[in-house]
């Protein structure tokens, strides 16, 4: 195709860029860019769910929430959009293939990734693994340097977690903070869930 007989067209609207292209003759492609530097397509939006199933086909864990979830930014109900995949390391060293749903504002129109709450966002590790090696419980095989690394993340995060759910019950004052404060596992699950479902995830310079 000869560079000059190119054609581009533009349309903006709500943050969005389509652009058309004559590829070929009768053919056009059409490219959404997001302009929106915290959007989906830059940067994936996760939602934490404690309450799911889960059943393995294939050698592959289907997990789908059980719980009304909301969008984030403007609180509109959700709707199952497809799936993906997620590879996940367990507490007893296996890797799994997680199958999780991938949600649709249509208000918005942005998507968000339904996670479990044993899935700490960005990481390969579950969150009981995390917190395990955190605390020096068992055997979980990881070597010094990177069992280091991760007691230093989760210090960091739990600082950052503990700020964010502080302003969040200021904000909304009917806030249950319910986890056990001598418990790593448990603290760490229920901030990661309040720092990603509150959409807070992407101001957190530690992940």
């Amino acid at each position: 195709m000869n560079r000059k007989d190119t054609v581009f067209a533009f349309m903006k609207k709500n943050d969005i860029i389509e652009i058309t292209i004559s590829i070929e003759r009768n053919t056009i492609a059409v490219l959404i860019v997001m302009t929106r530097t915290h959007d989906t397509a830059i940067v994936p939006n996760m939602i934490i769910v404690s309450h799911f199933l889960e059943y393995v086909k294939d050698g592959i864990h289907y997990i789908t929430g059980t719980e009304t979830v909301l969008c984030p930014d403007c609180g509109q109900i959700m709707n199952p959009h497809c799936r993906c995949r997620r590879y996940i390391r367990r507490l007893n060293g296996m890797r799994d293939k997680l199958s999780v749903r991938v949600l649709f504002c249509a208000l918005c129109h942005r998507y968000h990734r339904e996670l479990p709450d044993f899935v700490t966002p960005f990481k390969h590790l579950c969150t009981a693994a995390i917190a395990a090696i955190h605390d020096a419980i068992g055997d979980y095989c990881v070597d010094d340097h990177s069992a280091a690394r991760i007691r230093r993340w989760v210090e960091r995060f739990l600082k950052f977690g503990s700020a964010t759910v502080r302003r969040l019950k200021l904000e909304y004052p009917m806030l249950v903070t319910n986890y056990d404060v001598n418990s790593t596992f448990d603290t760490l699950r229920y901030f990661v869930r309040a720092v990603a479902n509150a959409d807070e995830w992407k101001a957190n310079e530690f992940v």
